[in-house]
């Protein structure tokens, strides 16, 4: 793979940025050049271990990490540039969505102050124009956390206690932070997993201060939550996003000694219902069930993120369905965001036609 085909260019109004669309060397997926030459370094993926007390033993030894929540969002890196905040998605698009909402989410103070800061957040809720579950102690709109922080032009993450102390000086809403443990701590930890299980919550992200080492795990009812999500895709996505859920649900109960035909009913709902509620929508309408809903603060910026969201569509059909100011002075789009494979096959099938098997 060449240069070329590694980068592209994107657009922000007038500014023109280059993406890394894959790793190259050092330089990870949605890595960003800025305008002045100065590489906004992407956020590396982490990886999950799949049974807790072995695998923090593995990852850090002896050794004192950091546990946080991970929280079921979306993940967007904060700059200040030309004297505005300006935000870019996991691959390294600029996004109109939160660029247009940060401004009201964050202060400018702390990017003053410390102008290379890369602020990085996850952003969920119920209202969100990336992703289809939200965690449950959001109940409308969408609010950021933050969770990292980086500098601009530099690998590598702010230290945990000084990114600690630049959230409580500047009052910004991070992750629910769990403290330092070590491994030896895993009965407390699987103590916390048991609460965020009841609670819907999605798991822990285990970091050590510099950043170097992170690792994540989700408890099982988690695996349950995203077969539901995906059910609806089964014709879209590949199979492995089901089949490494199902082994991290069956690893999960064997770990914690839960009988697995507690579980068995809810995985037959998680996986059979959101399909079938997809299949009787299309059958009523004639359109598969797929809106999303956000709330802007300008109608520009909806109708920018309408012209992103088409742009980086990867298959799907996005239509408009209402823009409209609500009472709070927000912009409220909903659009419809329908997988096109998925509703040709439907009206294929649905027309008496035939596939092979």
């Amino acid at each position: 793979m060449t240069k070329k085909d590694i980068t592209e260019e994107v657009f922000f109004g007038s500014e023109r940025f280059i993406r890394w669309r894959d790793d190259d060397g050092a330089i990870p997926r949605g890595t960003v050049q800025l305008p002045d030459g100065r590489l906004l370094y992407g956020y590396p993926r982490i990886g999950r271990i799949l049974h807790l007390a072995q695998g923090l033993a593995a990852h850090f030894g002896q050794d004192p990490f950091w546990a946080e929540e991970k929280v079921d969002g979306y993940n967007v890196r904060v700059i200040r540039w030309r004297e505005k905040l300006l935000a870019f998605t996991r691959g390294g698009f600029p996004c109109p969505y939160t660029t247009d909402r940060v401004h009201h989410w964050l202060s400018a103070a702390p990017f003053h102050e410390n102008p290379e800061l890369v602020l990085c957040l996850e952003v969920a809720g119920p209202e969100t124009p990336y992703a289809d579950a939200s965690p449950p102690f959001v109940h409308e709109d969408a609010q950021p956390f933050a969770f990292d922080a980086m500098r601009i032009g530099a690998p590598g993450f702010v230290p945990r206690k000084d990114f600690y102390a630049l959230c409580e000086r500047f009052g910004i809403p991070t992750v629910q932070r769990l403290g330092c443990f070590c491994a030896a701590d895993v009965d407390r930890l699987y103590a916390i997993l048991a609460r965020y299980e009841q609670e819907g919550r999605e798991g822990i992200v285990f970091k050590n201060e510099m950043g170097t080492r992170m690792v994540k795990y989700t408890p099982a009812a988690t695996s349950l939550r995203d077969l539901a999500v995906g059910a609806p895709d089964l014709a879209e996505l590949p199979a492995e996003y089901f089949t490494n859920r199902l082994l991290r649900l069956a690893l999960a109960l064997a770990e914690t000694g839960k009988a697995p035909e507690a579980y068995a009913e809810a995985l037959g709902k998680a996986l059979l219902l959101p399909l079938s509620e997809e299949i009787q929508a299309f059958l009523r309408t004639g359109k598969l069930k797929r809106t999303r809903c956000c709330r802007t603060h300008t109608k520009r910026a909806a109708l920018d993120l309408l012209r992103h969201l088409r742009r980086v569509a990867h298959g799907r059909h996005i239509r408009k369905i209402s823009l409209v100011r609500g009472q709070d002075g927000l912009w409220h789009l909903t659009f419809a965001h329908e997988p096109a494979s998925l509703s040709g096959l439907l009206h294929h099938l649905f027309s008496g036609g035939a596939i092979l098997d």
